[in-house]
């Protein structure tokens, strides 16, 4: 009887256990991101003089994304090529500037890119994001 009772008592426990494991319910998350993205750096910097270069990297300290790039972005002065921006459709921790046209000699480029750099969650914007740089 006594061992009846030790087992019971055992099978009971360990129903317990399991039962209370299983909680039903979502996660609270945390606080909702406000924060824009910050740029950690560029490659290369900012407002360089005597570019040469054909690639332009700039870091950012999230996953960002770039929404709306066709409407926001204004490349002055206007190049005949087109340069590619990526990353179109997913996201990144960095954006890159291929630039296929012959930059001008002594001339300052600029891309403006409005709102469309947003971080990859709450899509809070980068406002008026611009490069600069000169030949």
């Amino acid at each position: 009887m006594r061992n009846l009772l030790l087992r019971f008592l055992g099978v009971f426990l360990i129903i317990a256990s399991i039962i209370s494991c299983a909680n039903r319910g979502s996660p609270q998350g945390g606080p909702k991101d406000m924060d824009p993205p910050k740029i950690e750096r560029s490659s290369p910097d900012n407002y360089s003089i005597n570019f040469t270069g054909k690639e332009i990297k700039i870091y950012f300290d999230e996953y960002i994304k770039l929404k709306n790039l066709n409407k926001q972005l204004i490349i002055s002065p206007p190049m005949n090529t087109q340069p590619e921006i990526t990353p179109l459709g997913s996201a990144s921790k960095y954006i890159t500037i291929k630039i296929f046209d012959t930059l001008q000699p002594n001339t300052t480029y600029a891309f403006n890119f409005g709102n469309s750099i947003v971080d990859n969650n709450e899509e809070n914007a980068f406002p008026f994001y611009r490069y600069v740089f000169s030949t």
